[in-house]
């Protein structure tokens, strides 16, 4: 395949996915808004992570049905392959193995990092002698500021995440043989190593080497760094 062709392609998977991406952030940003305190009882920060986790992960598994649903029907007309029931069914079930596997821990990242975050608003404020109202619009600014910027890290990393994988499970199933990697050249901060990889092919099962040790079967590889993941736009085409 060549390369211009490849980009097509990963640029009506980018385009598709943007759809999905805003559709979570939406979610996401609902979220992180619950958080925002109300109550005006002298420093009571009541704050429901109950509430905010079942939210969180309700979020996500919207989002990991939609992008699944959506995955494979785009799948079959870009390569204009027709997807028989049986590999449907099994890509289907390692993918919602693999997604009960990991969601936990992702939710449980996302509540730990935000309780650090306001746990440092309240103890500033404790310290500094801020009134109550000061520290509580401080919280909210923070949480208005998380359901902006956090969100959209949250939902781009974790859609690119989903594709990749769905991705993968199918070009393996249909029998295809070799992979190449697309640098889309949509993010705000490329990546030296993912840029040099860009129109790279290589066998469907082989690794690619981002250096320093880093190997990957796609772009959002589980067994990546945070710092190869997120944010970032890279897809694969297969052959």
């Amino acid at each position: 395949m060549n390369k211009s062709k490849a980009l097509r392609m990963a640029r009506v998977t980018e385009r598709n996915n943007a759809i999905m991406e805003r559709q979570f952030q939406r979610k996401l940003r609902k979220v992180f808004q619950s958080l925002k305190v109300i109550t005006k009882a002298e420093y009571s920060f009541k704050i429901d992570w109950y509430e905010f986790v079942n939210g969180m992960k309700k979020a996500f598994d919207v989002n990991s049905k939609t992008v699944l649903v959506n995955r494979i029907k785009q799948f079959s007309g870009l390569y204009n392959t027709e997807l028989d029931d049986d590999i449907i069914q099994r890509v289907t079930r390692k993918f919602d193995k693999k997604y009960a596997e990991n969601i936990a821990d992702k939710v449980k990242h996302i509540e730990d990092t935000t309780k650090d975050q306001i746990q440092r608003i309240i103890s500033e404020g404790e310290e500094k002698g801020h009134s109550y109202e000061e520290v509580r619009r401080n919280i909210n600014s923070k949480i208005d500021g998380l359901s902006i910027a956090r969100a959209r890290v949250i939902a781009v990393t974790e859609t690119g995440n989903l594709t990749n994988e769905i991705d993968n499970g199918i070009a393996t199933e249909t029998g295809m043989k070799t992979k190449t990697w697309i640098h889309t050249g949509i993010g705000k901060n490329d990546r030296p190593n993912h840029v040099a990889l860009n129109g790279k092919t290589i066998p469907i099962d082989d690794y690619f080497d981002l250096g320093n040790g880093i190997k990957a079967l796609y772009p959002h590889d589980p067994s990546l760094p945070v710092g190869e993941v997120a944010n970032c736009f890279c897809l694969i085409v297969y052959e």
